[in-house]
């Protein structure tokens, strides 16, 4: 198993939370007045692990992309500089999630359910670019010897990951 298996495995994670989130909502209300306390609170604790898990996994995989940069050739670095570009617009719409998340006086749901709708729209796009474009020219470009290396590499620190 490699790093990219690895970052598999975490597109799986993501996807399950994002679904988590989603899942938070009961049928259609007006507002988040609707919700019970304790819903709203596993609502918040979802999304909080969400955030948690998109921060870590976009750390981890610039680390190995800016690592592996160099051993892609033309191909590879068109790839990696759209998931780059990709990142920075999940990280605005992940602020925009987070801070509607945290709404204590406004009790809009429309503005969370929005934000939710769109995180999961780019986050799905963005996981299946990785996973259909991405990964597959990394493992052409990159000999399984550097994988390994990197690998080994980032794997061991994982949890001192900002």
């Amino acid at each position: 198993m490699d790093i990219i298996d690895d970052f598999l495995e975490k597109h799986e994670e993501i996807r399950r939370l994002m679904d988590a989130v989603a899942g938070c909502f009961p049928h259609e209300p007006a507002s988040l007045d609707e919700f019970r306390p304790e819903m709203l609170k596993r609502l918040k604790e979802t999304a909080d692990s969400l955030i948690a898990k998109l921060e870590e996994h976009e750390a981890l995989e610039q680390r190995f992309l800016s690592e592996i940069a160099r051993d892609v050739g033309p191909e590879g670095a068109d790839c990696i500089a759209a998931v780059s570009a990709d990142h920075e617009a999940i990280n605005d719409i992940s602020n925009i999630f987070e801070s509607i998340s945290r709404l204590t006086e406004e009790k809009n749901s429309y503005s969370f359910r929005f934000a939710v709708s769109s995180l999961a729209y780019r986050l799905n796009r963005h996981l299946s670019y990785e996973e259909n474009k991405v990964f597959p020219c990394l493992r052409r470009t990159v000999s399984p010897a550097r994988l390994a290396a990197v690998t080994a590499r980032l794997s061991c620190p994982r949890a001192a990951t900002p």
